[in-house]
């Protein structure tokens, strides 16, 4: 029962990620299978879809974010602190920051904002 369940979850994240993001269902796939695999995080952390990490100082790194708005998906470089980044095979933050962050773009972005991708 534990593996029809662990395939189920992988499956739907596929589909969903494959929705919601401009990749092929195989690379869906693969990056479902990674996520469900991972040992479950701590809660209040939330692991960045479609972000890498671009630069990086001794306090903090810079991730290029990808953002949905009403004219699609775009990228931003936002900094956050390490003390509140975890890149345990992904890029994983916590929920107030990633709530900071998200009304910081806002109050910069000159149209219709829905957040930051999150998986």
């Amino acid at each position: 029962m534990e593996r029809k369940s662990l395939l189920s979850r992988i499956m739907k994240s596929a589909w969903t990620m494959f929705r919601k993001q401009a990749i092929s269902f195989s690379a869906a796939l693969k990056a479902a299978w990674k996520v469900c695999r991972q040992p479950k995080k701590s809660r209040g952390m939330n692991e960045l879809c479609m972000a890498k990490v671009t630069r990086e100082t001794e306090k903090a790194i810079c991730v290029n974010l990808t953002i949905d708005t009403k004219r699609g998906r775009e990228g931003w470089d936002v900094w956050f602190p390490k003390s509140q980044v975890s890149l345990d095979g992904g890029i994983f933050v916590s929920d107030w920051i990633l709530d900071q962050k998200n009304a910081e773009i806002s109050s910069r972005y000159r149209g219709p904002f829905f957040g930051i991708v999150c998986l």
